[in-house]
Order: C-alpha cells, then sequence, then structure tokens
C-alpha cells in the first residue's frame, strides 16, 4: 500500500514538472521563452555583431550579450511593435559541362558514336537556382530619453513575438513582413 502511495505521489509531481514545462523564475519574474539570435544594431555604443540570447519574462525581455557579459532589459511597456522580416535571396549558378570530356567517356564506352552523343551532351551550360532565407526580429522601442529606437536581430522565433506582442497589446494575426 505504500509503495502506491508513493508511485502515485511521484507521478503527480511530474505532472506538476511538465505543467511548468520550460518556465523558470528569476527575480519573481517566470521565463518563458530563451531564443538564440545574433545582435546586428540598435543599441548606442553597442557596434558590431555579438551572439545573444532574447528571453522573456513576465513583464521584460533581457538581451544577454555573452561576449561582454552584458544585460539589457527592454521593458515591455517601452517596446512599440515587434516582428520579423524574411529576407530571401536568390543565387543563379552556371556549370559549364566539357564536351571533350563527355566525347571521350562516350567514345570509350560506345566507339565513334559514343564519342558525337557524347561530345554534343556537353554543349550545353547546367544552371541551378538556390534560394537562401535570413530571418530578422525588429524590435521598435523608446529609449530612457523617450526617443524611439530600432534594434536588429538575426533569429526566427515566432512564439517570443507572438508572446511579446500579447504583452505589449499587439494582438497581431501576421507579423511576417516580407519584402
Amino acid at each position: 500500500m505504500e509503495f502506491i502511495f508513493y508511485a502515485i505521489l511521484a507521478f503527480a509531481m511530474l505532472g506538476i514538472m511538465v505543467i511548468i514545462g520550460n518556465k523558470h523564475v528569476n527575480n519573481g519574474d517566470i521565463k518563458h521563452e530563451n531564443v538564440a539570435a545574433t545582435y546586428l544594431g540598435g543599441i548606442d555604443n553597442l557596434i558590431g555583431e555579438y551572439k545573444c540570447t532574447l528571453t522573456t519574462f513576465d513583464n521584460k525581455l533581457l538581451v544577454y550579450i555573452p561576449k561582454n557579459k552584458l544585460k539589457i532589459e527592454l521593458p515591455y511597456n517601452k517596446i512599440l511593435s515587434i516582428g520579423n522580416k524574411i529576407e530571401r535571396t536568390q543565387e543563379i549558378t552556371t556549370t559549364s559541362k566539357s564536351p571533350i570530356t563527355r566525347g571521350i567517356v562516350g567514345g570509350a564506352l560506345f566507339g565513334s558514336t559514343g564519342a558525337i552523343v557524347g561530345g554534343l551532351s556537353g554543349l550545353n551550360n547546367k544552371t541551378e537556382t538556390s534560394t537562401k532565407e535570413e530571418d530578422y526580429i525588429i524590435i521598435n522601442y523608446k529609449d530612457k530619453s523617450n526617443d524611439n529606437k530600432t534594434m536588429v536581430f538575426k533569429a526566427y522565433c515566432p512564439g517570443l513575438i507572438k508572446y511579446i506582442n500579447n504583452r505589449i497589446g499587439n494582438h497581431l494575426e501576421n507579423t511576417t513582413i516580407e519584402l
């Protein structure tokens, strides 16, 4: 009977841990989202690209840059808007086929007819198109002087964007901007 009691207790504790999930307490705040990103710009005196994490709490966004051990706290009441931008670039590569190599291989395999057909198959160039996507998080905010500023991060996390939009009152259905 004692075993059943401890088994039920263990399952109850496991259930509570699953419900809590990825939420951690930090100075009274509950952490909700934690996203790896690259800081690109928007904070005075912080120039350059830096690996960072974006962490949402109940009342603020925390930007942590481990290289400088820099913590930037941005209260939600200072955020004007947040969204993401997807930048797509298309790259076209052309490779030439060698009619001489193809003719030699064709001739070795099938004689003179193979050499002619192999050589002719190498006359056209091969074209390949690839698309590269880069995702950015864009945050418009008010600084201490009440000036409008914009921070930009290379990352994609619709959950973080949706969470902050709900906190600041922007209940946008579509926060993706395609240009």
